[in-house]
């Protein structure tokens, strides 16, 4: 449902594009300002850099865990780019911006004028998402994830189709090798379509969306006999 607020169009062009360049602000500046790892942060960093691609398949020293995707990506910026901290903080920060950019996406789907500019705002200028886009671990990623899977499924939700049902199978294979809890936004995006064709009688997509759900089950038992399974 689309909700309108007033605000002209120049003024609330104007004030989330401010808005964004001071997320974006905030978020380099924290990331430039080059503080020292914290203990876990730390812990997490030292089995990224010691560890080849196929040992971060296995269980993490130091009680650490984070998904296999996270930790590849994080690997292969050291691999390329060297051994130091603004480095292994350099794909959070990325997370970190584009999940400014896709959440005023995520927003104008559903509001405008003042509603989509303290919205943004909030987003954009909160403490926690900041620091998390300077942090070596995959929390920002949980954010980013979670924001495109939503902005996909309500695509799909107003106007269901093949094409858009194949994108998201293919899209959530990859979201839980970066995050865990997307395993819980898949379900209820599953969920939801499931019961939405059943109301409408859609049958040809329902069997679609149980189809997908079946190759995300797949899925997670892959994830879960390549790294989990070792966990104590």
């Amino acid at each position: 449902m689309f909700v309108k607020t007033g605000l002209s169009l120049t003024l609330e062009t104007t004030a989330i594009a401010l808005v964004l360049l001071a997320g974006v602000v905030l978020r380099f500046r924290q990331y430039l300002t080059l503080r020292s790892f914290w203990v876990d942060e730390a812990m997490l960093a030292l089995n990224i850099v010691n560890r080849n691609f196929l040992d971060l398949f296995k269980p993490l020293d130091y009680d650490q865990g984070a998904p296999i995707g996270f930790l590849l990506i994080e690997k292969l910026f050291n691999v390329l780019l060297g051994r130091n901290e603004l480095v292994l903080r350099l794909f959070p920060l990325t997370l970190g911006l584009l999940s400014l950019w896709i959440f005023y996406l995520l927003l104008k789907r559903f509001t405008n004028g003042a509603g989509l500019v303290i919205a943004v705002a909030l987003f954009s200028l909160n403490p926690r998402l900041v620091y998390y886009s300077s942090e070596v671990k995959q929390y920002i990623g949980d954010v980013f994830i979670a924001i495109a899977l939503l902005l996909i499924a309500v695509d799909l939700l107003e106007q269901p189709s093949r094409k858009r049902l194949g994108s998201l199978a293919l899209i959530g294979i990859p979201a839980f090798w970066f995050s865990y809890p997307s395993l819980f936004i898949l379900a209820g995006i599953g969920t939801t379509l499931l019961s939405l064709f059943i109301q409408k009688r859609d049958f040809a997509n329902l069997k679609l969306t149980l189809g997908m759900g079946f190759v995300w089950l797949i899925n997670v038992w892959l994830l879960y006999s390549l790294t989990l399974r070792d966990l104590q």
